[in-house]
């Protein structure tokens, strides 16, 4: 098969799907497409200026055609880059079974050492907190840092972090809403967006949880945190 119409066939299924994805008829074009789908598909938005340089190519290729002959074929850099977009956009790469692990939460009632331990053991830097198996809040070493300088202020030197329950330094959380839930069915272009969406609020998001539906009451399947984000982008390009 010629690049051209290896291009080509690329080109017409992602224009399909951004078609079905918008509901639009064939009178709307693809700039228009891409403009409109930006909107609610991160993926697309991510890519929406090399969609819109397919697209210039694409109409060079089809306008330019005599007797099923093209002027020009693409290169094969071009034609696996646009196979390679089709395929992210039609099956973007989930959240399972990428971020799929054990993931350790705590009792509010545990001593704070046992988070300590589990942190410095495992190196982790978040811990989900629950009661009774429904999700309490995020536990983070920021917050244990924070809740030890506020009792290094108050003169309370002595610490016996054995007898000091989780639930009193989760007192001490600079921003409660540090995290937030989502299905397994997430891709990673919309934990990307989850990302990005706190940045521009000039926030910080701490993790993602990860459940069955994206509920807090399911069990964890997984999470990522803000030290994954070069893991997903690496997924993103291979």
């Amino acid at each position: 098969m010629r690049n051209s119409d290896r291009f080509l066939e690329a080109f017409n299924r992602i224009e399909k799907h951004l078609r079905k994805c918008t509901g639009s008829g064939k009178g709307v074009s693809f700039y228009q497409l891409v403009e409109k789908a930006s909107r609610s598909i991160p993926a697309v938005r991510t890519h929406k200026d090399d969609l819109k340089e397919f697209a210039d190519l694409r109409n060079a290729i089809v306008h330019e055609r005599t007797d099923s002959r093209v002027i020009a074929e693409p290169h094969d850099w071009v034609v696996e880059s646009i196979e390679k977009l089709a395929n992210l956009l039609l099956k973007p790469p989930k959240v399972i079974p990428a971020f799929g692990r054990e993931v350790l939460s705590l009792s509010v009632q545990e001593p704070v050492a046992s988070a300590i331990e589990a942190m410095y053991k495992h190196d982790y830097s978040q811990i989900p907190i629950v009661r009774e198996s429904s999700f309490v809040g995020l536990l983070t070493a920021n917050t244990i840092a924070r809740w030890l300088g506020a009792r290094v202020k108050d003169g309370m030197f002595n610490l016996n972090p054995k007898e000091i329950r989780i639930a009193e330094v989760l007192r001490y959380t600079e921003d409660a809403d540090n995290c937030r839930f989502i299905s397994r069915d997430t891709t990673l272009f919309d934990v990307l967006e989850h990302f990005h969406e706190y940045e521009r609020k000039g926030k910080r998001l701490e993790a993602l949880l990860i459940t069955h539906s994206g509920k807090p009451t399911e069990s964890f399947l997984g999470i990522i945190t803000i030290w994954d984000l070069p893991k997903v982008h690496q997924r993103l390009n291979q």
